[in-house]
């Protein structure tokens, strides 16, 4: 508990320091789109589950934050929803506060606002329902070092604290209050980029079962193929929250097109390279940006 307390303090400490300078270089982007996943999750059965992310995030300087309240759609056994299977809104929180405006995890990469992480029940069911309604809200702040022992790498170092605004009866929520501390070291040049980041989660015990505190990371790169056009791909995995549980990975490739200098378009797939994590995954993200004069 002293460390989520420390984790806590230390992001409202990021937002004290970045007062005085966010009337000087704030930019604000506003992000929706969808996502849909489908898998078994290390259960006996399926769940679906569709996910519209709501997202703002504002930057100054080298702060970035960002905010995300996704409308989830779950299908699948009612036990498993209500006791096994619940949707858990997550943010890697590694946002690219620089000129490139990527998302978590390098230039664009999509965010992770659809995981699922599941529990234990002796219960089985045959009965399927679809429960809808908003899920957890995600709150995160990330610091940018830029040009980290050279003028093409960069370092990030970011808090996440995420709510339980979502229904728990639903699966649409944990009912809990997780944080996680991450950091990114990347190269981003003109022509395209890589990086690597890894972070802790620190996870509260649901009501239905003990949660454990686990590591998280990833790779994944990017090219410019035109000067609006981005192509990357990445892996991502994590420490499973429960003991007996198998640890999620995934790996997917991703694009962007930039239709306006402040409107842009992203497309994602994804496949589960084990057991827990869902079979497949596909997105599309559109993001608007104000304050843009025509940088990338």
């Amino acid at each position: 508990m002293k460390t989520k307390a420390l984790l806590a303090a230390s992001v409202a400490a990021a937002l004290l320091a970045a007062a005085p300078s966010a009337m000087a270089q704030t930019k604000l982007q506003l992000s929706t789109g969808l996502d849909y996943s489908s898998g078994k999750f290390g259960t006996n059965s399926r769940t679906d589950v569709l996910v519209v992310p709501l997202a703002a995030r504002v930057t100054t300087g080298n702060w970035a934050f960002r905010a995300s309240l996704p409308v989830v759609t779950v299908r699948g056994d009612a036990t498993t929803i209500g006791s096994q299977v619940f949707v858990v809104v997550d943010d890697n929180g590694g946002l690219r506060s620089g000129s490139s405006g990527g998302g978590g995890g390098g230039r664009d990469h999509p965010e992770d606002d659809g995981s699922v992480t599941t529990g234990t029940t002796t219960t089985t069911t045959t009965k399927r329902v679809t429960n809808t309604g908003l899920s957890d809200l995600s709150l995160s702040a990330t610091y940018t070092f830029d040009e980290l022992l050279g003028a093409d790498t960069y370092l990030d170092v970011a808090g996440r604290v995420r709510l339980p605004t979502g229904n728990e009866k639903k699966g649409l929520s944990l009912g809990v209050t997780d944080y996680a501390a991450t950091a990114e070291v990347g190269l981003d040049r003109d022509g395209g980029g890589v990086y690597l980041n890894a972070g802790r989660r620190f996870l509260e015990d649901a009501t239905a079962f003990k949660r454990e505190d686990g590591w998280q990371a990833g790779v994944g790169g990017w090219i410019d193929v035109t000067d609006d056009t981005v192509v990357g791909a990445f892996a991502d995995w994590r420490e499973s929250s429960s003991r007996a549980g198998e640890d999620p990975a995934e790996a997917g490739a991703y694009v962007t097109h930039r239709l306006t200098p402040s409107l842009k378009i992203g497309l994602n797939a994804s496949v589960g390279l084990t057991d827990a994590s869902p079979d497949f995954g596909v997105g599309l993200t559109l993001s608007w940006r104000a304050n843009e004069r025509g940088d990338r």
